[in-house]
């Protein structure tokens, strides 16, 4: 691994685009969440909240080139913020049988509004600081490719994802994940939406936990490390894997999946 770098940047055209929304695909079709998404003949993963978010891909530069090994999305409560809702279209539009999902309508601002048994809580703390004048994000649809499956990658991600959140100034974070996985998170921050539990989410599979998080409250072990990709991000638009950043102690897809479940499942449209 000495001589592989990691990059996390935004696609760089619609191919780009298509490439992580593929390997994304085929990341969720091979492991027990195959049914978040939709099998189709493109191979490609796509629904209605592409359209209100920004797309991250982690990308593996090596001596033989450079190719897409990550995915993230970032659904976003704001329009201004959203920057590939044209190429989601095309894309889209190029594979036929996708287009009902991404015309689906969104009934919510955010996925995991429409799985969460509890949702009526998690409506509730939106409503209340939307009404204030905040923001917020869900990060979702984590994807890794298993050749860099592993803590320090996830963590990566992660801090990527606080960053992006510094430089577009929102107010915080909500996501789902696997309960037995919060313990990653609060490593962050992150913490229990207050009044909900850990519950069973039948359209999953497994038992869930909402939680919120903020660039603002970030514990101090990830507060400088997040400022600095932050400062990366907005000067070179893109994110470094530093070595410092690696620990490459394997974990496994359900790991990486479950820490990012957010998104539609196939028949909660």
């Amino acid at each position: 691994m000495s001589s592989t770098h990691f990059l996390f940047r935004a696609p760089d055209s619609r191919e780009e685009l298509r490439q992580l929304l593929q390997l994304r695909y085929a990341i969720y079709r091979e492991s027990s969440l195959r049914n978040v998404t939709s099998k189709n003949d493109s191979e490609i993963d796509v629904d209605q909240y592409d359209l209100r978010s920004s797309h991250f891909g982690l990308y593996q530069l090596d001596d033989f080139g450079s190719k897409p090994v990550g995915y993230i999305r970032i659904v976003q409560d704001a329009d201004d913020m959203v920057q590939n809702t044209a190429d989601v279209l095309a894309i889209a539009n190029d594979c036929p049988e996708t287009l009902e999902r991404v015309f689906a309508p969104r009934r919510e601002p955010f996925p995991l509004m429409t799985y969460f048994p509890d949702a009526g809580m998690v409506k509730v703390f939106y409503a209340v600081r939307h009404a204030r004048g905040e923001r917020y994000i869900e990060p979702g649809r984590l994807s890794l490719d298993p050749s860099v499956r592993s803590i320090g990658i996830v963590t990566f991600m992660t801090m990527c994802t606080f960053a992006l959140g510094v430089v577009q100034g929102v107010d915080g974070a909500i996501l789902s994940c696997d309960s037995k996985h919060v313990p990653f998170y609060r490593r962050f921050g992150f913490e229990r939406l207050d009044n909900t539990g850990d519950v069973f989410a039948a359209k999953i599979g497994f038992t869930i936990s909402v939680l919120i998080g903020s660039p603002k409250h970030l514990t101090d072990r990830f507060h400088d490390a997040v400022l600095k990709k932050a400062e990366s991000l907005k000067r070179k638009s893109a994110i470094w894997c530093e070595q410092g950043d690696r620990d490459w102690s394997p974990v496994s897809q359900t790991f990486a999946l479950r820490n990012s479940c957010s998104g539609n499942t196939h028949d909660s449209r």
